[in-house]
Formats: C-alpha cells, structure tokens, sequence
C-alpha cells in the first residue's frame, strides 16, 4: 500500500522563516506540516499551547492560537495579514514568550 506524498516545501519555509532558535525557546516537541500549513505546540504560555501558520493567496499568513484540555477547545485566536518577516513578533507579542536573545 503507498502513502500519498505531501509537498511539504510551505511548511519547511514557514520553519525557516521562524527559526530554529525560537522554536527551541518556544519548547515546541511536535510539528506538523502540510501543503499549505504548520502546526506547532508551544509550552511556558498560560493562555495557548497550539499555534498553526497557514499561507494565505496574497503571500501572507494567518496565525492561529489555540488552546486545548483533553480534546476540548477553551480558547481560540486568529490574526490574520502577517507577513513573513512580522511572524516572531506575532507569535511574541500573543504568548507572552521572547524568542530572541
């Protein structure tokens, strides 16, 4: 049996873009990537614990925060329009976590 191949090219790009440094100051253990998507875990932020990123047609993103407690969600964000270069400062500015030294 074969398994589709997903092109995974956005989702490298959107790692990349935040970097890996952040991602390790975020705590991030699992990701989760798709053809248009990545999705993340976050730990240190009382008010969300998921983010996902997804590339938007006029080359922007839209970040989504979420928080979960057993299959249940309690809080839902969105914030949409980012640019590439504006995604650290998103995140930051809407966990409460620095992810630069």
């Amino acid at each position: 049996m074969s398994t589709p191949n997903t092109d995974l090219t956005v989702a490298t790009t959107i790692a990349q873009q935040i970097g890996h440094r952040a991602f390790v100051m975020m705590g991030t253990r699992h990701k989760l990537g798709g053809e248009n998507f990545l999705s993340f875990d976050i730990h240190g932020c009382r008010d969300y614990s998921k983010v996902q990123i997804t590339l938007q047609r006029d080359d922007t993103y839209t970040v989504e925060f979420f928080k979960f407690r057993q299959w249940e969600k309690l809080r839902h964000k969105t914030v949409d329009s980012v640019y590439a270069d504006g995604l650290k400062q998103c995140i930051e500015y809407n966990t409460g976590l620095c992810l630069s030294l």
